[in-house]
C-alpha cells in the first residue's frame, strides 16, 4: 500500500512538471542593461524616460536618476525592437508586437506573417516596422489593428529605416541599402518622390532640429544633412566604420551625436562643421 502511495506521489508531481512549473520562471536580469538593439527614449513633462531590450525582455529606466522603474515580461524570443508611447511599451519579439503597460502584457497589434519586425517608429496614431520580407507594416496604434503595408522588391530597394519628417501630414521617407530614398504618403500608399542615390546604403535616419532637413548615416561612414524639400546636400561629415546611430541636441545648441558599430560616438559642432569629441 505504501508503495502505491509513493509511486502515485511521483505521478503526480511528473505531472505538474510536465504542465510547466512557474518555480524557476525568470524574472529579472542582474547587471544586465542593454543589448545592441536600439534603446528607446521619451519625454513626459520634464521627465525622460529609456527602455532597453535585455533580450527577452526590456527595462525601463528613470534617465535622470537611472532607476530601473518597469521590467518587461519575459518572451519566448528575443527582442528586436522596442518602442515607448505614453504609459505603453511596444516590443517586437518573433514575428509579433506585444503591447505593455507599466511592464505587464496587455495585447498584441494585429499578427502579420512576415518574420520579425524590426526598427518601430511612431508616427501619430499609427506604429510602424520594417519586417524581415522586406515590407513596411503599419498598425493602427489605438486599435492595433493593421493599417496598411507597403512592399518593395528586395532586389531594387532593400528597406534600412523609415522617418516622418517634421509636418509631413501623412509622408514617411524610407532609406533603402541602395543608397536611394522615397517618399511615401501611407494614406494613399503612393510613392511621391524618389531621391537619386547617396552612395552608400542607408543605415540610419533621423528628424534634425530644422524642418525639412533629415540627418542619413551611411554604410561607409558618412553623415549627411539632407533637404528633403529641395533635394540637396546642406552638410557632410565622415566618421570611422558604418554609422549606427545618430541625434541631435534639443536645446538650440548646434549639436549632433553619432555612433559607430565598434561603439564609439563622436559629438560635432555643426556651427564650424568639425569634430569636438
Amino acid at each position: 500500500m505504501a508503495v502505491e502511495e509513493k509511486r502515485a506521489r511521483i505521478e503526480k508531481t511528473a505531472g505538474l512538471s510536465q504542465a510547466g512549473s512557474r518555480l524557476y520562471e525568470p524574472y529579472r536580469a542582474l547587471g544586465y542593461i542593454a543589448s545592441s538593439i536600439p534603446h528607446s527614449i521619451q519625454y513626459r513633462g520634464q521627465t525622460a524616460f529609456i527602455t532597453t531590450s535585455i533580450g527577452r525582455s526590456f527595462h525601463v529606466y528613470d534617465a535622470e536618476k537611472i532607476n530601473l522603474l518597469f521590467v518587461g515580461p519575459h518572451f519566448d524570443h528575443d527582442v528586436v525592437s522596442v518602442l515607448s508611447i505614453g504609459d505603453e511599451t511596444f516590443a517586437s519579439t518573433g514575428g509579433r508586437v506585444v503591447v505593455c503597460r507599466r511592464g505587464k502584457r496587455v495585447c498584441e497589434l494585429e499578427a502579420v506573417s512576415r518574420g520579425e519586425i524590426n526598427s518601430l517608429v511612431q508616427f501619430g496614431d499609427h506604429v510602424l516596422g520594417i519586417s524581415e520580407d522586406n515590407t513596411v507594416v503599419i498598425w493602427d496604434r489605438n486599435t492595433r489593428e493593421l493599417f496598411t503595408e507597403i512592399e518593395f522588391e528586395r532586389e531594387s530597394f532593400a528597406v534600412t529605416a523609415l522617418v516622418h519628417p517634421s509636418t509631413y501630414v501623412n509622408k514617411i521617407v524610407i532609406g533603402s541599402s541602395q543608397g536611394t530614398m522615397q517618399v511615401w504618403n501611407i494614406q494613399s500608399r503612393r510613392c511621391l518622390y524618389e531621391f537619386k542615390t547617396m552612395g552608400s546604403g542607408i543605415t540610419c535616419m533621423v528628424q534634425s532640429p530644422v524642418i525639412d532637413v533629415l540627418a542619413l548615416g551611411l554604410l561607409d561612414g558618412r553623415i549627411l544633412l539632407h533637404n528633403v524639400k529641395q533635394d540637396r546636400a546642406v552638410m557632410q561629415l565622415a566618421q570611422e566604420d558604418r554609422v549606427t546611430a545618430l541625434s541631435f541636441r534639443t536645446d538650440d545648441v548646434p549639436m549632433m551625436a553619432t555612433a559607430n558599430s565598434e561603439g564609439d560616438v563622436a559629438l560635432w559642432d555643426l556651427d564650424n562643421k568639425r569634430l569636438m569629441h
